[in-house]
């Protein structure tokens, strides 16, 4: 059983000053959901990823039936493109649910995730329905996206951390190591070991 972290992560700036230095930020905008300051397991993580992407899919959906006539509506349905700068644990997960395939084994190295590499997902089918139920671990309501569904009509990843654009191309990639561990006692001795600890380096390889 994973424990919750002894801290509190921050959270973001409130909307006012995110908009003074982000002009383009909305004031209306409400988040679908918020993690947990005191952290998540990863399938927790992979549980609020399927959950925002699914909010995310629908407002994009919505949108481009908002703005698209009918009559010259796409048959293979909405072609809005949706664009995620995210971090490595994100992206896994990002690709796991949208795909609806993720491995027995966490730490498999499926969906790459290096320094500024590019993924593309392409979906299958519109035919999926919304479907959620309340419940889940830390009050997340829980998406079917295992077993090959994928969120809302499944996709396919056709564009897997391509980093030929970069001079140096593949670099600092990463994968889970599992649940992070948090020291329930004084945490000072850790603050204290000097820079490159092996304890702190296996820390930092299982960071989410």
């Amino acid at each position: 059983m994973v424990r919750p972290s002894p801290f509190h992560a921050p959270l973001p700036a409130p909307p006012s000053l995110l908009q003074s230095l982000f002009p383009a930020y909305s004031l209306t905008y409400a988040p679908s959901i918020i993690p947990s300051t005191n952290g998540e397991s990863v399938a927790q993580l992979h549980d609020r990823i399927a959950y925002a992407l699914q909010h995310t899919i629908l407002y994009a959906d919505a949108e481009d039936a908002a703005t698209v006539k009918p009559e010259s509506a796409d048959p293979l349905g909405p072609r809005t493109a949706i664009l995620i700068c995210t971090h490595a644990a994100s992206m896994i997960a990002i690709g796991r649910v949208l795909t609806g395939r993720i491995p027995d084994d966490i730490t498999v190295d499926d969906f790459k995730t290096f320094t500024c590499g590019i993924s593309k997902f392409e979906r299958r089918s519109l035919k999926q329905p919304k479907d959620e139920t309340v419940g889940g671990g830390l009050g997340i309501p829980k998406v079917k996206w295992k077993s090959g569904r994928g969120v809302l009509g499944a996709w396919d990843c056709v564009v897997n951390g391509d980093c030929s654009h970069l001079e140096g191309g593949e670099e600092r990639g990463w994968h889970f190591q599992g649940d992070e561990a948090f020291d329930d006692g004084d945490m000072t001795h850790r603050r204290n070991k000097p820079r490159g600890d092996d304890d702190d380096r296996a820390r930092h390889a299982s960071k989410l």
